[in-house]
């Protein structure tokens, strides 16, 4: 071939290649779009590296600037203005360098379906969705004996996770990819085998107890019903999807609507909302052009009764902080083109295309009350998701370039 890398089949396309090398390639992406959260710890930057040369290799570069040469162009762009109305310039080329990292994601993802047939993608899917389903299994039975089993998986998630943030992520992750072959895969053996990682994912979200993945999963169902079903049941996960947003919207301008009205008691939302005040504040100062992409935890603004932040915990108040209106603008436009090639029809049949509809819906409502989002972590799930979901033209991935 002449990309220099032997397959047995000679087309790339949608012909699909087969080999151990298209395993590989599949086995990376699905290990980086399952683990993403543990980024450090799981060594998902090695795996996204590795999909990545792939891409790259099988012409991925061309074929982006062929297809996807707004998001390029959307991408420098931004990079070119935030460091120059950055009050810490170099720090904003570092994140903006960061969120390259993230955006290649999408290249591997959108070149793991050109590259691999449907039957590689589902077995991989299955393998690994079984292999942190029993990873967490026996997190669980650890738990059982436990005297207080927030403080012992918080300690666990400390010591393997990084925090527990990720642990609630990566286990929402799992969650819904099995939630995903549950409705969509053709064996019924998978179907209840993933019915019981579902299960077991719950029970593990229930541990940890963390509000916003808990409201952020209940955003992911409704868009899942409101994807796959029409007439009234669209319209009322759609009516379930805004109360929930607009609740939450509430909360944080009226934090004594809940607490005193219906007696529900989120510390760690209180705290959050002081934050999120602060960093309007802060952006009034700078509207247009924000402050800096990375610039946050080195400003005073970061800083809350003496204890100091490394992200805001919302990740659209950080874009607007970040880049200001302007560079919003810029964002959005990036997102809009990075997503003009989804087909919607993927996503409702078949199994991995439906896991990155539903893991987009539920960084983009857990966004609102955790993550970081100028990250190549963060920036990378929304890349990989939408790029899973993406489909070049037919022929537009073949070894002719057609």
């Amino acid at each position: 071939m002449s990309v220099g890398i032997s397959l047995n089949e000679q087309r790339l396309g949608r012909s699909a290649a087969t080999g151990w090398l298209a395993s590989l390639f599949c086995f990376a992406c699905l290990y980086s779009l399952l683990l993403l959260p543990l980024w450090d710890i799981a060594k998902v930057s090695l795996s996204s590296v590795v999909a990545l040369l792939f891409a790259v290799a099988y012409r991925g570069i061309q074929l982006s600037y062929r297809y996807y040469r707004p998001v390029l162009i959307c991408y420098f762009l931004l990079l070119a203005l935030n460091c120059a109305q950055s009050v810490m310039p170099l720090k904003s080329l570092s994140g903006g360098l960061h969120l390259l990292r993230g955006l290649g994601l999408f290249l591997s993802a959108l070149l793991l379906v050109e590259l691999t047939d449907a039957g590689q993608r589902q077995r991989w899917l299955r393998l690994l969705v079984g292999l942190c389903g029993l990873g967490y299994l026996l997190l669980l039975f650890m738990l059982v004996d436990a005297d207080n089993r927030y403080r012992t998986v918080e300690a666990w998630a400390a010591d393997y996770a990084g925090n527990l943030h990720n642990l609630a992520n990566v286990a929402a992750i799992t969650l819904l990819a099995a939630a995903a072959l549950v409705l969509r895969d053709s064996s019924r053996c998978v179907r209840l085998a993933a019915a019981l990682v579902v299960l077991i994912c719950l029970l593990l979200q229930v541990a940890i107890q963390s509000e916003g993945s808990m409201i952020a999963l209940a955003v992911a169902a409704l868009a899942g019903v409101a994807m796959l079903r029409r007439g009234l049941w669209q319209a009322m996960a759609l009516l379930g999807i805004t109360g929930l947003v607009l609740t939450l919207q509430l909360f944080y301008l009226w934090p004594e609507l809940l607490t005193d009205h219906l007696g529900v008691q989120m510390d760690s939302f209180i705290i959050r909302t002081e934050l999120y005040r602060a960093l309007l504040e802060q952006w009034q100062q700078a509207p247009w052009f924000g402050w800096g992409v990375n610039t946050y935890k080195y400003l005073p603004v970061s800083t809350l009764d003496g204890i100091s932040y490394l992200y805001p915990h919302h990740i659209y108040l950080e874009a607007l902080f970040s880049l200001g209106v302007v560079g919003g603008v810029l964002l959005l436009t990036l997102f809009w083109q990075l997503a003009r090639r989804v087909d919607w029809q993927a996503v409702r049949h078949d199994s991995l295309t439906l896991t990155a509809y539903l893991l987009l819906c539920y960084f983009a409502a857990k966004g609102m009350t955790d993550m970081k989002f100028l990250s190549a972590q963060t920036f990378g799930v929304f890349a990989l998701c939408l790029g899973l979901m993406s489909r070049l033209p037919a022929g537009g991935g073949s070894a002719g370039g057609r």
